[in-house]
């Protein structure tokens, strides 16, 4: 991480400020409500206001120590943020919940209603459903969290089905595992062929 600081820094990236106050002190997390950035300081006050109580705000902890001057800090949350377009799905999505993208930018979101997975290409066309509600092979019971792999495999965390879901790009099921050994998998990211999950 430290390596990865330093090239930023010599890129001249500058660090983002409070937006609340103006100590200048560095940003520890964001309002999404209030498009802010705060420091420790401002986030506190944040926190307790009675205005503010109910905004959620993000940022990273470690140990629950803020991570200060770090990559791991999300730099421009306006973009990130930023509405782009909406998508018409002929009213189909119920519950959308877990989104990602893939490398050649295809990308899906879950229905956690309908225990299915929809699949966008990279201009947001619709290109197919997979996954059924229910507890059978392939069959999904409130899928959550979704992650592709390097070989565009689709993983989904299958939270009432208590298992990871794998399907091949064009919806294909490959493979269940995890049952037995998860309660009610949320979230999960796959790094370096490693499925990683939030339990």
């Amino acid at each position: 991480v430290d390596e990865f600081v330093s090239k930023r820094k010599v890129k001249g990236e500058a660090d983002v400020k409070c937006d609340e106050c103006c100590e200048e002190d560095p940003v520890v997390a964001f309002c999404p409500d209030c498009t802010m950035f705060l420091c420790d300081v401002c986030s506190e006050h944040h926190k307790r206001s009675t205005k503010f109580r109910s905004h959620d705000q993000l940022s990273v902890l470690v140990n629950g120590e803020h991570i200060k001057e770090s990559a791991l800090v999300i730099r421009d949350y306006r973009l990130l943020f930023m509405p782009r377009r909406s998508l018409n799905v002929n009213g189909s999505l119920r519950g959308p919940w877990g989104t990602a993208v893939s490398r050649n930018g295809m990308w899906t979101v879950t229905d956690f209603d309908q225990g299915c997975v929809y699949m966008f290409d990279k201009y947001d066309r619709l290109l197919t459903t997979f996954g059924q509600k229910g507890s059978g092979k392939g069959e999904l019971k409130h899928p959550e969290g979704v992650a592709f792999d390097a070989h565009d495999h689709v993983y989904v965390a299958d939270h009432r089905n208590q298992s990871i879901q794998k399907y091949s790009i064009n919806g294909e099921h490959l493979l269940q595992f995890g049952k037995g050994k998860l309660f009610y998998p949320r979230s999960l990211t796959v790094h370096n062929s490693k499925v990683y999950v939030t339990d």
